[in-house]
């Protein structure tokens, strides 16, 4: 699974990201977790995509609020999970992609 960077979005305590399958073959979502690990927590709910299949090339999109509470401009370190089963040649098989997207706080000038 390929992230589309200009997609990505935090604020408050929700995050968004949309993703292709860049895959060769359509694959059926299992399960997605997301996990800020600054504040070391999940976010509380996730869109469902339990049973979703993309096509190859396809896109979908990941929601999640209850995250913890960012400001804009401020440090985060998301990691997302997305599990999935792919069946190429007859043969089925589980996958589990992880990427981790990350912002550095904005820097404040005191005198």
């Amino acid at each position: 699974m390929q992230s589309l960077s200009p997609s990505i979005y935090y604020r408050g305590t929700n995050f968004t990201a949309a993703f292709t399958n860049a895959l060769g073959a359509a694959v059926t979502i299992e399960g997605i977790t997301i996990n800020e690990t600054i504040a070391g927590s999940e976010c509380d709910s996730v869109n469902d995509l339990s049973g979703t299949t993309v096509k190859a090339g396809g896109a979908f999109t990941v929601k999640a609020s209850g995250c913890p509470v960012k400001a804009d401009g401020e440090a985060y370190d998301i990691v997302v999970k997305i599990a999935y089963n792919v069946t190429m040649g007859g043969i089925s098989t589980n996958h589990t992609d992880m990427g981790a997207y990350k912002r550095a706080g904005r820097s404040v000038l005191r005198s």
